[in-house]
């Protein structure tokens, strides 16, 4: 039997916690099949008017402009993921305290296409 070595905690940590967010952002899509399309347009348009953001920033952003919010708020971990993968936000450096996670640091995103406001 060939041996294998045990995952470093750190790694089975990180994908604990995307599996989490997989699982979180199905089940939003199996209570709400729309919900994943509506969630990605209020990112899209959240990162066009914010250069600089927290994910929850997005996330409470998109319930005021009347986005329903998933059974799980990890679904939302996926609709990020997926923004940077497009590259439409990239981390930065910093990190700022969390309004959800009992002021835990959370990343700074920055948008890459942010659209600076003009004076009319």
């Amino acid at each position: 039997m060939p041996m294998t070595k045990p995952i470093p905690p750190l790694l089975a940590a990180m994908q604990a916690g995307r599996d989490g967010m997989n699982r979180a952002l199905d089940h939003a899509n199996r209570v709400d099949p729309s919900w994943e399309a509506h969630a990605w347009r209020y990112m899209r348009a959240f990162v066009r008017d914010h250069a600089e953001f927290k994910a929850e920033d997005a996330r409470a952003w998109a319930y005021a402009h009347g986005m329903d919010a998933p059974p799980d708020d990890r679904a939302w971990g996926g609709i990020v993921q997926r923004a940077a993968k497009a590259g439409l936000i990239r981390k930065t450096e910093r990190t700022g305290p969390s309004k959800s996670s009992h002021g835990s640091p959370v990343i700074l995103w920055q948008s890459t296409i942010y659209a600076e406001p003009t004076d009319a």
